[in-house]
């Protein structure tokens, strides 16, 4: 079935899930996971200069790594292990960019991510990978509770 799997991880109930969903998916099909994680470029408040802008970054990259860390942390919990990667930019450029490099066959992600503000019934990262992506989407049901 499946090869090669890439879930897009973002720290969120919803990520989770799909991490869950994904580990399911690696055990039953014997498939090779990636864990994604896509860092949006930060802007300051204020024309601060590049120095600014690089603390934010830092910050911003130290926090995508934690969230790597953890999705990892999850997924051998499940028995099984998988490489990280951290992109930068618009979610669904990079994750989209990460499943054509890695040549993944599948994409799993949550219903809703950490976005801005939730979204009713699917996250506008979700529905832009699902309109553009060339291999599945996988849509892990949002968690309730």
């Amino acid at each position: 079935m499946f090869k090669k799997i890439i879930v897009a991880v973002d720290g969120s109930a919803a990520s989770d899930a799909a991490i869950d969903l994904a580990a399911s998916l690696c055990t039953l099909c014997g498939a090779h996971l990636t864990l994604c994680h896509v860092l949006q470029v930060p802007r300051p408040a204020h024309d601060a200069g590049g120095f600014a802008r690089e603390a934010m970054m830092d910050d911003e990259t130290r926090a995508g790594h934690a969230v790597l860390d953890a999705a990892r942390h999850r997924i051998e919990l499940a028995g099984l292990s998988a490489d990280q990667v951290l992109q930068t930019g618009a979610a669904a450029d990079g994750l989209l960019a990460e499943t054509e490099e890695r040549g993944c066959d599948a994409i799993v992600m949550g219903s809703r991510g950490r976005g801005a503000l939730a979204r009713a019934v699917l996250g506008s990262v979700a529905s832009d990978v699902i309109s553009r992506s060339p291999v599945p989407v996988i849509v892990a049901p949002h968690p309730h509770g």
